[in-house]
């Protein structure tokens, strides 16, 4: 969005379908893109491609965002249990859904407490977002139905992308070899 300033208002439209574009392509050409720099040049290379676009996006926000004065005074009201639960919560459910598959999932001891570390820690951090007079996440923005549709779309798309990807490359691992 912040390249918005340097389109004119009548192609603003094809600008934010190039982002969608973009958006949708990262995820599927990424893990290709990052495989042949892995075999050809060497595994460090993947980190490396991302210099140029970071730079120019630096570049492009600096330019972009009105310089206005930090107000200190909103640190001092963060929600600082909601970011460690929320960390918490969503750290124990990747290390979860990683390790077990390895570990033969529930059988394991620490898949069973880090399933419940990331349940606990989720529901708390819920329900304090509901709470809260300044929560880290306002919940309360899922009552507006355009949101809530628009984030379950999301959601939806998100996962079957992602799982598509994911379930091709394990599918082409494990079964083709």
């Amino acid at each position: 969005q912040i390249l918005l300033i340097f389109i004119p208002k009548e192609k603003r439209y094809l600008s934010m379908v190039i982002f969608g574009l973009t958006a949708t392509l990262a995820p599927t050409i990424g893990p290709s893109l990052g495989g042949y720099l892995t075999e050809t040049i060497g595994w460090r290379y993947i980190f490396f491609i991302n210099i140029f676009p970071g730079i120019l996006m630096m570049l492009f926000i600096n330019k972009g965002i009105n310089k206005a004065n930090i107000d200190w005074e909103k640190f001092k009201k963060i929600d600082l249990s909601g970011i460690v639960f929320l960390s918490l919560g969503l750290g124990c459910l990747v290390y979860t859904l990683e390790e077990g598959a390895k570990k033969n999932w529930f059988e394991d001891f620490s898949i069973q407490i880090s399933t419940l570390v990331s349940i606990g820690s989720l529901f708390y951090f819920i329900l304090s977002q509901l709470f809260k007079k300044e929560p880290l996440l306002n919940l309360y923005a899922l009552k507006e139905r355009n949101f809530l549709i628009t984030s379950i779309t999301t959601l939806v798309s998100g996962a079957a992308l992602y799982g598509g990807i994911y379930s091709l490359s394990l599918y082409l691992g494990q079964i083709q070899n």
